[in-house]
This record gives C-alpha cells, structure tokens and sequence, in this order.
C-alpha cells in the first residue's frame, strides 16, 4: 500500500480496507493468510490512519462476492454461510491487535442485489454475522446500503443492528 503515504497527505483521517476472502483463502475456504492485510494494516497504523476493515463474503470492487475455491457461490447457502462466519472469526482474531481500526464494516451493502446474478445477504444471516462481530470485539460496527436500494424497511433493519449506517 504505498499509496497510503499519499492518502494521509491528502488529509484523509479514515480509509477502508477490505479483506478479499478469494486473496486470504485462495486455494480452500479456510487456509488463511493474512500477511498481505496485516502489512496493509501496519503502515496504516504507522501513519496514524485510522481503518474501516470490510469483514465478509462481499466486499467492495466488481463483482463484489470473491468466492475462495471450494465455496458454493451463493450467500444463502448454509455451508458458505458457516464458512462466512469462520472467516470473520479468524480476520477478527488476525487482525483485532491493530488499533488503527475504528470500525469493523460487515458485508458490503449486504442487502444490495450485486454482481451478475443480483446475489443478496440475506437479514437473518446479516444478524448473525453482526452477533458474531460484537461477541468478538468492542469496536463500533458500520453498515452501508447502496442508495438506488435503499428504502424505509431496509434502512430500518439495518440501524437496528449497527452504530453506524
């Protein structure tokens, strides 16, 4: 990230920094590395940036699910779900030392319909993920929504589970 220099004298005090399950686990769903994410969140550290870390199976960049090899690609697959938390799990306990980061951002606009097929998280299993971050770490927990979806029952659930829309 040696754009991160560049960003902090740009005068930004936040970025976020998502983890791509398919580049932690590219070969099975769950053989982590997350050297890549930990250097990223050291020199964001060093440069006293604070950190919005995207936690889950979407993430921000087309096509927005990055499925590691071995997962059924669907998010309402209970097996990828079960390997969804898993992930969160172990990003949390790799990455939970860095005080840089501010929030952790579950999903990315889960209850968007994204990528090619118009996949979604489904509301119970966006409750689960967001249980699972608060039993794990006391930090804020954000939750975003893409404005051409965005309505009342939407927004309504969401502020329900997160401190921060």
């Amino acid at each position: 990230m040696p754009a991160a220099k560049n960003l902090k004298r740009l005068g930004l005090e936040f970025i976020r920094l998502p983890v791509y399950w398919d580049e932690v686990a590219p070969n099975k769903p769950a053989s982590f590395n997350f050297k890549k994410v930990q250097s990223q969140l050291q020199i964001c550290q060093n440069l006293k940036l604070q950190v919005v870390l995207t936690l889950g199976m979407k993430a921000p960049r087309w096509p927005e699910y990055h499925w590691p090899a071995g997962v059924a690609k669907n998010p309402r697959n209970h097996d990828t779900q079960q390997k969804t938390l898993d992930l969160i799990h172990q990003t949390i306990k790799q990455t939970q030392k860095f005080t840089c980061i501010s929030h952790w951002q579950v999903e990315n606009e889960p209850l968007d319909l994204s990528g090619p097929k118009l996949l979604t998280i489904n509301r119970q299993f966006l409750a689960k993920e967001v249980e699972l971050v608060r039993s794990l770490d006391p930090r804020p927990i954000l939750l975003n929504a893409w404005g051409n979806f965005l309505n009342l029952k939407n927004l309504r659930f969401l502020a329900q589970l997160a401190d921060i829309i």
